[in-house]
């Protein structure tokens, strides 16, 4: 199968982390994360599994997480 990639944005609160350090560095925070995953993670999984890796499966879980509606 493919990795499972869990985000638990609902342990932080997002609205304080954009005033703090802005939404374009949030945005190139997940994407950064990103690019790590599909550099250095699924190259190692791609190993251990004997195959190639290319993808994975993201779970989400926002329980807890407060979104101002004016991002």
């Amino acid at each position: 199968g493919r990795p499972i990639y869990i985000e638990r944005g609902g342990l932080f609160n997002a609205d304080e982390l954009i005033k703090c350090r802005g939404y374009e560095w949030l945005m190139r925070f997940f994407m950064y994360n990103h690019e790590v995953k599909m550099k250095f993670r699924l190259p190692v999984c791609s190993e251990e599994a004997g195959k190639r890796i290319e993808r994975t499966t993201l779970l989400v879980d926002f329980m807890g997480a407060s979104f101002s509606r004016n991002m």
